[in-house]
């Protein structure tokens, strides 16, 4: 959601900028080595998946569906007739005549001509030709690229493009269920050990991820924060300082990009640390450096620079930008957890309602914006996993999945994980694991078809639903609605420490002298092996 309302405002500044307009009398370009047309004709491939700007040529119906581009060469001769032109978005007829050294013609027509269609096809083109250089006389390709479009209907807002399926999209569906089901197998937190007392700071219980039945005396460490309803102040309070920041100051982008930068040095930090103490059976990581400084920190701080300089210094490389995403998805998951299933309910509960005003009236209703093409083309931050697309649509070269597209659904799907832990079973986590990846493939089938009603639809609507319905219909089906449901079980990743502080015989003694209830002192002793001893 965070994500969202960012990039709501983000849209809210820029939902007028796109424009589909002929630039070109009679679509002549002229390239030269002075000529400013070449910038406009020719992306240089930087691994960026912020679509390049290029220029639009237009095929309508005023002109057949038809459009011809001339191109003449300034003081370059082709050499021996070597020219090639190909598309990389949707399939169209494309011939290309050379009249002499110096000029080509490509015609471009659209492939189906359906005036009922109220959407714009598009694509980029490509030709490529191999010139004599004329200062040095040597043998030179030339490479320029342009924004095809097909409009069959008046073009009225960027919601009207198509967004073609590409395989790319399966690519990076299969690479977030993985991310999900690597992170939710890494529920403890195992670098930071923060030691916690409860009866001398109460409010903790509020904030941190501790069960409700929690025994007297015993040491806690930190495990996570709760999600509940202070961590959507919270959520609240930085959404309308992300509103200051974009509407009030000139250089927003930049102050936007330097805050995720910081963010991403903590959580590369964090999980990088996570890391080595989860791997790594060498207690020299553990040693301290100076003071409280491990050597697992110094480690993990130069990593994390390193990456996040190499995202800098490669212009926000797609593989980078997804590196430093993958960080900081891992590193929520760990410090966000839920106590009860009852409470996922809640979560999803408002994020639905929440997508659905978003989704269904200011995208669609209001600012009439296309929601696939802006978030890379002005939101092109490290917050989101991206994967180059095969074919390329109009002002757009990648697909994406926004890290709390995974985040959410994944929280879920590691306290399933937990659940499974006191069960001594994988049945939950596979199940909220399928109820993601079902999700998602809905949500594409749902936005794709959908779109010839110019309608943009949530993945929340499709994943949340199901991930809860496949848990509850299984939980039905085993009794255990009523454990998963309110919590009820002995978390051994949230009291794992109370094992490790107390023996069995000791533990016994002091769940008989406390004042917990017999439903919860039986499922401690459960979660401890003592019912033998009783």
């Amino acid at each position: 959601m965070f994500i969202s309302i960012l990039l709501f405002y983000v849209e809210c500044c820029f939902s007028q900028s796109i424009t589909l307009i002929d630039q070109f009398s009679n679509s002549w370009v002229i390239y030269s080595l002075e000529s400013s047309y070449n910038d406009s004709f020719h992306w240089q491939y930087t691994s960026c998946c912020t679509p390049p700007r290029l220029q639009m040529i237009n095929a309508t119906s005023n002109s057949n569906y038809e459009n011809s581009l001339q191109i003449i060469l300034n003081g370059y001769n082709i050499y021996n007739n070597q020219f090639s032109v190909a598309a990389l978005g949707f399939k169209q007829d494309i011939n290309y005549q050379i009249y002499n050294e110096t000029n080509v013609v490509i015609i471009n027509k659209c492939s189906q001509q359906n005036e009922g269609i109220n959407t714009i096809n598009s694509g980029m083109m490509q030709f490529q030709i191999e010139v004599i250089h004329p200062l040095s006389a040597q043998q030179q390709t030339l490479i320029f690229q342009y924004w095809f479009v097909c409009q069959y209907q008046a073009f009225n807002d960027p919601s009207q493009i198509k967004i073609n399926f590409d395989g790319s999209m399966v690519i990076i569906i299969v690479f977030g269920c993985f991310c999900v089901w690597i992170f939710t197998k890494m529920a403890k937190i195992r670098s930071l050990r923060v030691e916690m007392n409860l009866q001398k700071h109460p409010f903790l219980n509020r904030l941190i991820a501790v069960q409700s039945f929690q025994m007297e005396g015993q040491v806690l460490y930190f495990q996570g924060f709760k999600v509940n309803s202070i961590l959507y102040l919270f959520y609240i309070v930085a959404s309308i300082l992300f509103y200051v920041v974009v509407h009030f100051i000139n250089a927003w982008y930049e102050t936007v990009l330097i805050m995720c930068l910081i963010f991403a040095l903590f959580c590369c930090w964090f999980l990088f640390n996570e890391v080595q103490c989860f791997l790594s059976v060498n207690l020299k990581l553990q040693a301290e450096v100076f003071k409280s400084i491990r050597v697992c920190d110094c480690i993990s701080a130069v990593l994390s620079i390193f990456f996040v300089v190499l995202y800098v210094t490669l212009n926000q490389a797609w593989f980078i930008s997804n590196l430093i995403t993958f960080c900081i998805s891992g590193s929520l998951f760990r410090l966000f957890k839920v106590t009860s299933l009852r409470g996922v309910a809640i979560l999803y509960g408002f994020i639905i309602i929440f997508d659905c005003v978003y989704y269904f009236v200011f995208l669609t209703r209001v600012f009439h914006v296309n929601y696939e093409i802006i978030v890379l083309q002005y939101s092109n931050y490290p917050v989101l996993f991206q994967v180059p697309q095969f074919r390329y649509n109009l002002n757009k070269v990648c697909v994406w999945l926004s890290l709390m597209d995974l985040v959410v659904p994944g929280i879920s799907i590691s306290y399933l994980y937990r659940f499974d832990r006191n069960r001594n079973s994988r049945v939950y986590f596979i199940i909220g694991l399928l109820g993601l990846f079902f999700g998602i493939i809905c949500w594409l089938i749902g936005t794709l078809t959908s779109q010839k009603y110019q309608i943009q639809l949530p993945q929340s609507i499709f994943v949340y639903p199901l991930i809860i319905l496949f848990t509850c219909l299984w939980a039905i089906r085993q009794n255990d609605l009523r454990t998963i449901w309110y919590g009820l079980f002995y978390d051994k990743y949230l009291m794992d420490n109370f094992t490790v502080e107390y023996n069995p015989e000791q533990s016994k003694n002091e769940l008989e002298n406390s004042a917990f209830k017999q439903e919860q002192m039986t499922i401690l002793l459960k979660g401890l092996r003592l019912e033998s001893q009783l």
